[in-house]
């Protein structure tokens, strides 16, 4: 899932989490990405399991905050979304261009042209937890910097911008996924734009209520 689509999952579970500090929830709802900035860094080195993350949080009590986001985070990250997708968009052609592969890149295209007003500042800082896990000062500061710069800025042109500096510039899904894109805005999109906003919002929603369901 793209970084914009974590933050509006993250603030949807804002009343049911209720972080004391939501700079640090925030930072933890988009932080296991940074491994994109550490050259061949698998996923799994920062996408932990719920019970990791529950044993960091007795481990860590201070970093409650950070880790509740990070936990929505990787969560979230299993949530099946070309489903939701196809369940909630009831149009045969759009159906059969959303692929496995695909589908976050397109739920943080409709996230990013529809739902802007979700605007947070990511105020990246280092923990114990991504100092045992090897992610450096320069990594966050340029992470967090760049993910605040693009939450500021939303736009097309902005997210790929946002890959490019994040190491995407020769990733063939990635240009796949802008090709499509194109091809919604110069018809599909622009002739549905007003159905777009109630459907993006349920998708959203229900993958809230998926991640809230087994986080009780």
């Amino acid at each position: 899932m793209g970084p914009y689509s974590h933050i509006v999952i993250a603030n949807e579970l804002i009343p049911f989490i209720k972080p004391e500090n939501e700079d640090d929830y925030y930072w933890g709802a988009v932080a296991p990405d940074v491994r994109y900035l550490v050259q061949n860094m698998p996923r799994k080195h920062t996408h932990f399991s719920a019970e990791k993350i529950l044993n960091l949080m007795i481990k860590y009590p201070e970093q409650k905050d950070f880790l509740q986001g990070y936990l929505v985070h990787c969560v979230t990250d299993k949530i099946e979304i070309r489903r939701i997708l196809q369940k909630r968009f009831p149009f045969s052609l759009l159906k059969k261009r959303i692929t496995k592969n695909n589908s976050s890149l397109i739920l943080e295209f409709f996230n990013v042209e529809i739902l802007k007003p979700v605007r947070k500042i990511i105020m990246g800082k280092s923990n114990p937890i991504l100092t045992e896990i090897g992610i450096g000062n320069k990594e966050i500061l340029k992470f967090s910097q760049e993910i605040d710069n693009y939450i500021k800025t939303l736009s097309s042109k902005s997210s790929f911008l946002l890959y490019q500096n994040l190491g995407f510039a020769q990733d063939r899904k990635l240009e796949k996924y802008k090709k499509l894109q194109n091809k919604w805005q110069e018809s599909w999109f622009k002739n549905n734009f007003k159905l777009l906003g109630p459907l993006i919002r349920r998708v959203n929603r229900e993958i809230a209520s998926l991640v809230e369901l087994q986080l009780s």
